[in-house]
């Protein structure tokens, strides 16, 4: 899949399996596709973590009037991780909504 080199503001929270969430990180995107993106980090989780992401689009314009923006809210699974950050490939099901 094309990626796109788009710095988005993102959280990232882990899943454990019993469905309990963890810490929720602030993290920003180097590169985001349709099925995935890469956020920097210098702490990245382990290979395999599930995780809920949050990503966080502005309105243009609107967004300096004090617009929230949209969020892109979808789980995934990080599949890669370097010393620049982490990989979260994307589940299907995602939820667009007014952040």
């Amino acid at each position: 899949m094309q990626r796109f080199p788009v710095a988005v503001s993102a959280s990232v929270q882990p899943k454990s399996p019993d469905h309990s969430a963890g810490k929720e990180i602030a993290l920003i995107s180097r590169n985001v596709c349709a099925g995935g993106a890469f956020f920097k980090t210098a702490a990245p989780m382990d290979v395999g973590t599930k995780v809920m992401v949050k990503m966080f689009l502005s309105r243009g314009a609107t967004a300096s009037r004090g617009s929230n923006g949209t969020r892109i809210t979808v789980a995934g699974t990080i599949i890669r991780t370097d010393a620049d950050g982490m990989a979260v490939s994307f589940d299907k099901n995602y939820e667009i909504s007014a952040a």
